[in-house]
């Protein structure tokens, strides 16, 4: 659950996330998988927000989250999920071991395999997770950066 205050407007909070959003975006850019996301100011004081990060058609997470405007404060609150075919994968891999071992004499490795490939899978997902969550407070917390010029004299 994710629930604090940021010292700015809401339409400086706007700003802020799809700038950065847009820049990460492009960054975490993967053949079949990367950041989305989706900034929909539903009225002058509520903008939704929904963030996925994806590795492949199976795996990732995504967040879900709302921006109130309350003075003199932005509202944050929103929730990060595990996607569902992270659950399938995990349990097709622990049933395929498990049915491994009744089958093949090497089951034992089979199904250790598994569960090793298992604990990656919920390892990575627990990783994505964070950074979904880490990425919203960095572009709420991070101010725009202004280009100077300067005159010759």
């Amino acid at each position: 659950m994710i629930a604090y205050d940021i010292p700015a407007s809401i339409n400086t909070c706007n700003e802020r996330l799809k700038a950065h959003l847009e820049k990460r975006a492009i960054d975490l850019k993967t053949g079949r998988g990367g950041l989305t996301y989706d900034i929909t100011p539903e009225s002058a004081d509520k903008t939704t927000l929904h963030m996925e990060y994806r590795v492949n058609w199976l795996i990732g997470a995504h967040l879900k989250g709302t921006l109130t405007a309350k003075t003199p404060a932005t509202h944050v609150n929103g929730q990060v999920k595990t996607n569902t075919g992270v659950y399938l994968t995990i349990g097709l891999l622990n049933f395929a071991g498990i049915a491994a071992t009744f089958v093949a004499e090497a089951g034992f490795v089979a199904w250790f395999a598994a569960v090793c490939i298992s604990a990656f899978i919920s390892f990575l997902v627990i990783g994505i997770r964070q950074g979904l969550a880490n990425t919203l407070e960095t572009a709420l917390n991070t101010t725009a950066i202004t280009q100077q010029h300067t005159v010759s004299s």
